[in-house]
């Protein structure tokens, strides 16, 4: 699980990564796999999802506030992950 701290440093880092990759998933017309990847190890497709089944169980705020980061470096980024966290959304 991470922690509020682990998840800023997580969305920070992918968020660097796909900033300098926006134009090649551009024209792959898809996030990079490696990409998708690197979010998927630092945890971000797990924000919503409770701590009983190996999720970070961030609360509303913290997982926005990630997305918008995401967003703002590749906003089809963003949007990869907000919908990788969608279903956990529905338990609120």
């Amino acid at each position: 699980m991470l922690d509020i701290e682990e998840t800023e440093r997580a969305t920070a880092l992918v968020g660097a990564q796909v900033r300098e990759r926006a134009q090649e998933a551009e024209s792959l017309r898809t996030m990079p796999p490696d990409l998708v990847q690197a979010a998927r190890s630092a945890g971000l497709f797990r924000m919503a999802a409770p701590r009983s089944l190996g999720g970070s169980e961030r609360d509303p705020l913290a997982i926005v506030t990630a997305i918008e980061e995401l967003s703002h470096a590749d906003g089809s980024a963003g949007w990869t992950v907000l919908i990788g966290n969608s279903t956990a959304f529905f338990a609120w």
